[in-house]
């Protein structure tokens, strides 16, 4: 069980201590909850988790770990790649299917278009870190775009990004192509023009993308 954005004391002791103990390998099975503060009553649950890793004691430039866990409902991924403790460092390969976003929603509460919003996402690439950086493919299936509950802004059947390149902190995403299939725009009468609701709403969309604070 972990508590987003914070370490428990023994692994934060075994990755930051100066004189930390010497880590071999990992081999792991189980389930892991992630609590979130601000909504303690709606946790991230991941189950059947498998995560072996290997040669941790030295520098390695090769394959040293695979991972595999389950996301509720039917939400699964897998990665496997080059792992480093001293200091953290990761080359992932991504692979990822089924994921209902809402499950991530309660993180999300100060940001109002991943909160309210809903699609199922799958994808393949490359994860990097520290950089925070993303490389591959994504879809994004039955998809709802909303910044407050039953008022969407747009929604699609299916959607892909191709070749994207995505950091996540500070936050910037580019692709080689995009397509949509089924899009619907919305807007709620009122006493603003359909222009000037759809400006509102793909500012939403972007507003804190130049904000210190990021979604990662």
């Amino acid at each position: 069980s972990l508590d987003n954005q914070t370490l428990p004391p023994l692994l934060s002791h075994l990755l930051t201590a100066e004189k930390r103990p010497l880590i071999m390998g990992i081999d792991f099975a189980g389930k892991l909850t992630i609590n979130n503060k601000e909504k303690p009553k709606k946790p991230l649950q991941i189950s059947d988790i498998h995560f072996q890793a290997n040669r941790l004691e030295q520098t390695s430039t090769t394959e040293n770990f695979v991972f595999a866990g389950y996301l509720p409902s039917e939400g699964i991924i897998k990665a496997k790649g080059v792992l480093n403790l001293a200091p953290v460092t990761i080359e992932a390969n991504l692979a990822f299917s089924n994921v209902d976003t809402q499950i991530f929603s309660p993180f999300f509460s100060k940001w109002p278009i991943p909160f309210h919003s809903r699609t199922l996402l799958h994808g393949k690439g490359t994860y990097s870190f520290p950089d925070s950086s993303y490389q591959g493919d994504l879809r994004f299936d039955d998809t709802t775009l909303q910044s407050e509950p039953k008022t969407p802004l747009i929604t699609w059947k299916s959607a892909e990004l191709n070749n994207i390149s995505c950091r996540f902190s500070p936050f910037s995403l580019h692709a080689e192509s995009l397509l949509l299939s089924t899009p619907q725009f919305q807007w709620q009468r009122s006493t603003q023009s359909p222009f000037q609701d759809l400006k509102k709403g793909i500012h939403l969309l972007t507003q804190d993308s130049s904000e210190a604070k990021t979604l990662f």
